[in-house]
């Protein structure tokens, strides 16, 4: 698992963007520094491979809601591309990142998950992908707190799409979606093909203090749906549960429900 985690992370290392790359869709702009935020984050726990896969809006993110570091789980899986004209296995990496939210109100207790991934080749089939994840009961989705970030790369050049999105119905998971594209034109007016793609979801969830102390444990589950046929689906979610309906256009990986443990006491 070593082995893979380190694999992972240096794949989000080469493909999340830096401030040297060029966007066709510009990233929000940063109200802090970058250095800043790489300080904030070293000074509360986050280890430093888990800081250089972050892209600066999940820093600041973090930042802003005061955050400290409980715990990461890298996955890693084969993702299907369906009817591909050469081999049909793409690599697919995914990393949670579960964060202690010290700026919560009083009597109440809050994660800010963050679930990262990287499909570090070009698909053949570009449809619209759909990211999910799923915890166990017990802990209540704070509305308004999911944010995502969907990259397309091409060399030193990548595409982005975002939201923040309001979701009342969630209850114990959330998913988001985004349109895999093939290409797109850079900066320079040229049309450039993705070579790569990368991304993440965050959401915040809460409970209730009251009557709390001692070690528990909370587990996360996450999957990423890939579209190989023109019909799209929806994701369905129960408790710590992740499915999707027209199961046949879809690949997704398959990795298992992670435990992250805590502690009452910190919050």
């Amino acid at each position: 698992m070593r082995k893979y985690a380190m694999l992972a992370l240096c794949c989000m290392l080469l493909l999340l963007p830096t401030a040297t790359l060029a966007s066709t869709t510009p990233e929000n702009t940063a109200k802090v520094d970058e250095s800043i935020l790489d300080q904030y984050l070293d000074a509360n726990g986050y280890p430093q491979e888990i800081i250089d896969s972050f892209d600066s809006d999940l820093k600041e993110l973090l930042y802003n809601e005061k955050c400290t570091f409980v715990g990461a789980q890298t996955e890693s899986a084969l993702v299907q591309d369906g009817v591909a004209p050469l081999g049909s296995d793409l690599d697919y990496y995914s990393t949670f990142v579960l964060s202690r939210v010290s700026s919560a109100p009083a009597g109440l207790a809050q994660f800010r998950i963050s679930y990262s991934w990287v499909l570090p080749f070009a698909p053949f089939n570009n449809y619209v992908d759909k990211v999910a994840v799923a915890w166990e009961t017990g802990w209540k989705y704070v509305n308004y707190s999911q944010e995502w970030r969907y990259y397309a790369h091409s060399g030193d050049y990548y595409s982005m799409q975002s939201g923040t999105n309001y979701d009342a119905s969630a209850v114990t998971g959330i998913a988001t979606k985004h349109d895999i594209i093939g290409g797109f034109t850079n900066w320079d007016g040229q049309y450039v093909s993705s070579d790569s793609h990368s991304g993440w979801l965050a959401v915040t969830v809460q409970q209730s203090l009251a009557g709390k102390g001692g070690p528990d444990s909370i587990g996360l589950l996450g999957r990423y749906f890939h579209q190989v046929l023109p019909f799209e689906g929806s994701v369905t979610i129960g408790a710590a549960q992740l499915s999707i309906t027209l199961p046949s256009c879809y690949s997704w990986n398959t990795n298992p429900l992670y435990t992250f443990d805590f502690n009452w006491d910190d919050f």
